[in-house]
C-alpha cells in the first residue's frame, strides 16, 4: 500500500470512529432508513460521502472516465439519490444489491434507456454507511 491509501484509509478510520463515538450512527437503523436520509437530508449525506470520493462518468458504451471528486465538485455535479417515494412519478427503477454483509450498491435508472445509469456505493464502517463510489453514465 502506498503512503496516499495509507493516509487515506487513516482518515476514514478516524472519520469513522468519531461518528461512532459521537453516537450519530444508530447500528439498529437498518440499510434502507440510512438511504431514505441520505437521499433526502443534504447536510447529513454531506458528512456520509468519503472524500476524495471515487467516481466513474460517462456512459461505458462512448468511454468512462476515472475521477476524485473533492467536496467542492459534489455539489455542482452529484445526483443524489431519488428518495424512494419520488422513484415511480420520475419513472425511475431502484436496485439494492447486498455485495457483502458491509457492502451495498444501490443502482437508479430508467428503464429502457442509457440517459440515467446512477450508481452508489455504500460500505459499513464502524456502525455507519459511507458512500465510497459514484458512478454517472448520464454525463
Amino acid at each position: 500500500m502506498n503512503s496516499r491509501g495509507f493516509f487515506q484509509g487513516l482518515l476514514v478510520s478516524v472519520l469513522t470512529v468519531s461518528y461512532a463515538v459521537a453516537g450519530q450512527c444508530d447500528e439498529r437503523s437498518s440499510f434502507m432508513d440510512f438511504l431514505s436520509r441520505f437521499s433526502r437530508d443534504q447536510q447529513f449525506r454531506n458528512e456520509r460521502i468519503v472524500f476524495p470520493l471515487r467516481v466513474v462518468v460517462g456512459s461505458p458504451s462512448e468511454g468512462q472516465i476515472k475521477q476524485r471528486w473533492s467536496e467542492n465538485d459534489i455539489g455542482s455535479k452529484f445526483n443524489p439519490p431519488i428518495p424512494s417515494q419520488q422513484l415511480r412519478e420520475q419513472g425511475v427503477t431502484q436496485y439494492v444489491s447486498w455485495q457483502s454483509s458491509t457492502e451495498v450498491e444501490v443502482k437508479q435508472s430508467i428503464p429502457e434507456s442509457d440517459s440515467y445509469i446512477v450508481i452508489y456505493r455504500f460500505k459499513l464502517r464502524s456502525g455507519c454507511w459511507f458512500m465510497v463510489r459514484y458512478e454517472d453514465s448520464s454525463y
